[in-house]
């Protein structure tokens, strides 16, 4: 589930403001004057068009979900230029479905809504773009893929050292009877040693990347510092986790795979809501222009119920609102940071 963002008083006490009671009637109002249609008209395609970086997020729940994504992918496609996908999932794992894209070979697997899939085929077929859009895996929980691509580039750029590698990995690279990988289960005298070898490697690449590309080549050191840094990222997540923002992670990891895949393409990262991403995330990784897009599913989030009740469906831009006052006090509490355009629809 979305959790609730509290907005927080700058007061010498620095305690949280208790949530305003109810549905303020000046909320209420708000929303019925200043809420758009998602559907048809301009609201949703004129905010839109204006961003390089869109941030998806998405709810777990299907319901009405994918077709509001599928209106927001018709938006962004509708333009002249490219745009790098970032799925959360792995990277190989969407190796198959970006070489579907672009070459129209293989099977596009089931990563992305069919309709949407249709509407990125479509594009890529068209022989006026001579661009094409692309897909990139983003999530750094598929370490098995990253600690095997680490190994294997490391066996390259230092050889004795490739055995070790392996075994310092292996808990990332071996998953449990959950499906997850077992780091969480190693005592501190081994995660010292894991964060040893992954600073090492840090702090090589700025003295020798260019000797590593120059034996390698660049895509190849691309590969594996792609791997170095998810690795860090898991490792984080588990040894640190009150210093770990996921969504911050998946935005970084969106940034990388389009200038991997796709420079100065633009770019639509898919992102599910318990990354629970701020906007301070995104624009901090992506820029301030970039736009994040939260996407309510009934049962899921109380904030779509609160928006819901006013009106069936629609989409707000929150940066319209007040910077202060009751009106702003009342969405802060709900909505608090998380998003630039909220979009909701019943249960279809």
């Amino acid at each position: 589930m979305f959790s609730l963002l509290l907005p927080v008083l700058c007061l010498s006490t620095q305690v949280s403001a208790p949530k305003p009671a109810g549905f303020l009637g000046e909320a209420q109002q708000w929303v019925r004057e200043h809420a758009g249609d998602w559907e048809k008209g301009d609201f949703l395609s004129d905010r839109l068009r204006k961003s390089k970086s869109v941030v998806l997020v998405l709810p777990a729940q299907a319901g009405a979900a994918p077709t509001i994504a599928k209106r927001c992918f018709e938006v962004l496609l509708a333009g002249d230029e490219p745009w790098c996908i970032g799925v959360t999932a792995g990277w190989d794992d969407v190796r198959a479905l970006d070489s579907w894209l672009t070459e129209g070979k293989g099977a596009s697997g089931t990563l992305l809504d069919k309709g949407v899939l249709d509407l990125a085929r479509a594009w890529n077929a068209d022989e006026k773009h001579a661009r094409k859009l692309r897909a990139a895996g983003i999530d750094y929980r598929a370490t098995r893929e990253a600690a095997m691509g680490l190994t294997e580039f490391v066996g390259r750029i230092d050889p004795q050292s490739q055995h070790r590698t392996g075994e310092l990995l292996s808990p990332f690279r071996q998953p449990g009877p959950d499906g997850k990988h077992r780091y969480g289960q190693v005592d501190d005298t081994f995660r010292f040693a894991v964060n040893i070898l992954l600073q090492d490697l840090e702090g090589q690449v700025e003295e020798r990347r260019a000797e590593w590309e120059k034996a390698f080549g660049p895509a190849v050191v691309a590969a594996g510092l792609r791997n170095l840094v998810r690795i860090r990222q898991a490792e984080v997540e588990s040894s640190k986790p009150a210093e770990f923002r996921r969504g911050r992670a998946l935005c970084q990891n969106a940034a990388a795979a389009r200038d991997e895949l796709a420079p100065g393409s633009a770019l639509v990262a898919c992102v599910p809501g318990d990354a629970q991403l701020e906007l301070q995330d995104a624009q901090a990784v992506l820029g301030e222009g970039a736009l994040v897009v939260l996407i309510l599913a009934p049962g899921e989030d109380p904030d779509f119920v609160a928006l819901s009740s006013v009106r069936a469906s629609g989409v707000l831009d929150l940066r319209e609102l007040p910077k202060e006052g009751p009106l702003a006090a009342w969405f802060a509490a709900h909505l608090g940071k998380r998003a630039d355009l909220v979009l909701w629809a019943g249960a279809r």
